[in-house]
């Protein structure tokens, strides 16, 4: 470690493979207990600090005994990004690519998450995606966290929708 961020020699490196599309993880190095599953990135975080753990065990020993040269890191392989805002969560269901807004949600996860806007009750509502599936290219809504209310089902936050336009039109 040195004074800038990621930075520094590197004393040993293990690849952690993430498929494009699903986001399925590939252990190359032998997770205990790892499956191929679609992570978001709390899961993605544990998942590494547990590869990295192992790693520690297996590298403090060598580096005491010498048996580890430090090597620099190829600067030329640096990316950059940016600070994540809560408005990057905003997605629309009508317009976006499933495929990019189910990497937001994993990506996403668990700040800032993403949400949407809709009518309810003859007001404009943020609605919370808390849980969600892509199968074959379509989005599956599970859970949602409307604005205001407790976490619940999207098909029972549908239903209530509904029911909140057929009073309207009673009315």
């Amino acid at each position: 470690m040195d004074e800038q961020v990621d930075h520094g020699a590197i004393l040993a490196q293990q690849e952690l493979e993430i498929t494009n599309h699903k986001s399925q993880i590939t252990n190359k190095s032998q997770i205990k207990n790892s499956k191929n599953t679609k992570l978001n990135t709390r899961q993605l975080e544990e998942k590494l600090a547990e590869l990295g753990g192992q790693m520690l065990v297996d590298v403090i020993p060598k580096w005491i005994s010498g048996e580890i040269r430090p090597q620099e890191q190829d600067r030329s392989q640096a990316t950059f990004t940016k600070k994540i805002n809560k408005e990057e969560g905003l997605v629309d269901l009508e317009k976006d690519n499933p495929d990019l807004i189910y990497r937001k949600f994993l990506a996403f996860q668990p700040w800032p998450g993403i949400y949407y806007f809709t009518e309810k009750g003859g007001r404009k509502i943020r609605v919370i995606i808390t849980d969600m599936e892509l199968e074959n290219g379509q989005l599956k809504i599970k859970k949602v966290k409307p604005e205001g209310k407790n976490e619940m089902s999207f098909a029972e936050f549908l239903k209530s929708k509904m029911t909140d336009n057929n009073e309207r039109q009673v009315c």
